[in-house]
């Protein structure tokens, strides 16, 4: 008789969580989230602890037979630096280079898509204690949460984004794509929010930062958890807004850094009248992701590999002339070695090399970065002031060029500085 109520409680609990995550039950958890933070049901979710449970609900509908998984390695320090598989009934569903995790936290890797919710048919090829949880709905961390509600990202179906400056009648619109954090973080989805970026700065515009919230550790917004293709929902979000505010394309801007600018590549398609500002993007996927930390797993994604690549639909932009600014360093293995330093002749395209590695060029070039943007929001501002000394030397075939200004007699500090040069026909820039 025991056996037989146990054997009921599992059926009741199992059909209960196939009820909660039905699409009935997702729409619901959609819409409590949607509902005022202030509402009373927020607050007991709040006080209850229940913001993580009613997330999960809330992810994505997954295909029948589809799971999100939770991957915990203990003793990691025994194989630190080491890359790691795991594997499901033999085959591959995750691999991962072992990095340190948060002090003080396990290091976990979340929302890797399995097939099966059986733990015991999970192992992995390095000699620690490891724990597989299973689940139907997405795996988060208090930290993610808690970022989530400081930079006010909403959830409109299964698109993430967070909205900034003016909400109630823009003029214009800047898009902004995230990058990549550590791949041991407590925050494994970020958004551009561009703290530097003022209310005053943003007092006619209406400024949308996309969250990349799929897979472990974003899918550059191409295909959602169970990998179906993603472009015409995110496509679809920022056309809504568009519409729904009445913003002229040549009103917008699209901005990224890194995996960010590649995503602000694909998604400027339909939009040859906007702007693009793009830092060190990565122009071929597949190589890219045939490195130590990806090759086990957004390389093994074959839509990821199907998908026209950033560097050819960036061909097409300079083609028809779209006015695009772009960060770039001579050394960046990471961004197939630059490749941009090559164009020219290329109308509307203006170049800024940064010194530095990959990871250095968002950073280093914020300020000029946010000049750009600030040039975009207000329109251009030119000033004229003297320089202390300009001085030229031959080197080879080239013509250096050596200027001084003083910060106090031009009233400009805390910016990048720019000597515009051409290349071929078109205006180029150069630290």
């Amino acid at each position: 008789m025991t056996t037989l109520i146990r054997g009921l409680k599992r059926r009741i609990t199992k059909a209960g969580r196939a009820a909660a995550y039905s699409p009935a039950g997702s729409e619901l958890a959609r819409a409590v989230l949607a509902s005022d933070a202030d509402s009373p049901v927020r607050r007991i979710i709040k006080a209850k602890g229940w913001d993580g449970k009613i997330r999960r609900l809330a992810s994505d509908n997954l295909p029948q037979g589809i799971y999100f998984a939770k991957l915990t390695l203990r003793n990691w320090e025994l194989c630190k630096g080491q890359q790691f598989r795991l594997f499901q009934d033999g085959k591959v569903v995750y691999g991962n280079m072992v990095e340190p995790p948060a002090r003080g936290y396990p290091l976990e890797y979340r929302n890797i898509m399995v097939s099966s919710d059986d733990a015991s048919r999970f192992t992995v090829d390095i000699d620690v204690p490891f724990e597989v949880k299973i689940g139907r709905g997405a795996f988060t961390t208090p930290q993610q949460l808690k970022y989530d509600e400081q930079y006010g990202v909403e959830q409109h179906g299964d698109v993430f984004y967070s909205l900034r400056g003016d909400t109630a009648s823009p003029k214009k619109m800047l898009v902004t794509f995230p990058g990549f954090g550590p791949s041991t973080t407590r925050i494994s989805y970020a958004v551009s929010y561009l703290k530097d970026l003022t209310e005053t700065d943003l007092q006619d515009t209406l400024m949308v930062c996309f969250q990349d919230r799929y897979l472990v550790a974003g899918s550059y917004m191409m295909v959602d958890n169970a990998g179906r293709p993603l472009e015409s929902r995110v496509g679809g979000a920022i056309e809504g807004l568009r519409r729904r505010f009445h913003i002229d394309p040549s009103n917008m801007l699209f901005f990224g850094a890194s995996k960010g600018g590649s995503i602000a590549i694909q998604y400027a398609k339909d939009y040859p009248r906007a702007g693009l500002l793009l830092a060190v993007p990565q122009m071929n996927l597949p190589y890219y992701f045939n490195k130590p930390f990806f090759k086990d797993n957004l390389l093994q994604n074959r839509s990821l590999r199907d998908i026209e690549q950033p560097e050819d639909r960036l061909r097409g932009y300079f083609a028809e002339g779209r006015k695009i600014d772009y960060f770039y360093t001579n050394s960046d293995e990471l961004s197939n070695h630059s490749l941009i330093e090559l164009a020219a002749d290329v109308p509307n395209l203006s170049k800024y090399r940064i010194n530095g590695e990959h990871s250095e060029v968002a950073r280093t070039a914020l300020p000029a970065m946010l000049g750009v943007i600030r040039r975009f929001l207000n329109g251009p501002v030119d000033e004229v002031f003297g320089c202390e000394e300009m001085r030229t030397f031959r080197h080879g075939e080239t013509l250096q060029v050596q200027v001084r200004i003083d910060p106090t007699g031009s009233g400009i500090t805390g910016a990048n500085w720019f000597l515009g040069g051409v290349q071929g026909g078109h205006s180029s820039c150069s630290s």
